[in-house]
């Protein structure tokens, strides 16, 4: 037998009184609940014990299915093996995130030219703004870095 990940994803009516009624239905599984923030469903991850994928998949489905009480619709299973579950886990949720100081340094200029990037249009967004000001995905500034035009001097105007 393999012990198997399972996520699965709910729709309808779903409280945190409901979350909390699986919690403890599904405890022995060492199952996780989460809520949508407008309780129109969520995921429930849990660990079962299987042979293959499918049957993994199968009981985590009809293990979730026989907890479940009122109106709720399974939408969505994905099953993984406990080590890929372990190595998602030791992977970052967020990206990593500059300030146009770090900019400034990838792109060899200095702080505050890299600040008049983001009123380029095709600057990437903001990942987060902080009391220090906005966050960008250092993958995407390193795209849209390798993608700029260089030349010198200003941009010809267009002509009417």
């Amino acid at each position: 037998m393999t012990s198997w990940q399972a996520t699965v994803t709910l729709i309808g009516k779903m409280d945190d009184d409901s979350a909390f009624t699986l919690l403890e239905e599904l405890g022995r599984f060492g199952a996780a609940v989460s809520v949508e923030r407008d309780f129109s469903g969520g995921t429930i991850t849990l660990s079962v014990e299987a042979d293959t994928t499918l049957n993994a998949a199968s009981e985590a489905a009809q293990t979730v299915s026989d907890a479940i009480e009122g109106p709720i619709t399974i939408i969505g299973l994905e099953v993984i093996t406990e080590s890929e579950a372990d190595k998602r886990l030791r992977e970052p949720l967020f990206p990593e995130v500059v300030s146009f100081a770090e900019i400034g340094q990838m792109a060899g200029v200095s702080r505050q030219r890299a600040r008049q990037f983001s009123d380029n249009p095709a600057f990437p967004t903001p990942v987060i703004t902080t009391g220090q000001g906005p966050l960008y995905s250092r993958h995407s500034v390193e795209r849209w870095l390798e993608t700029r035009n260089t030349r010198p001097g200003r941009p010809a105007m267009a002509t009417v």
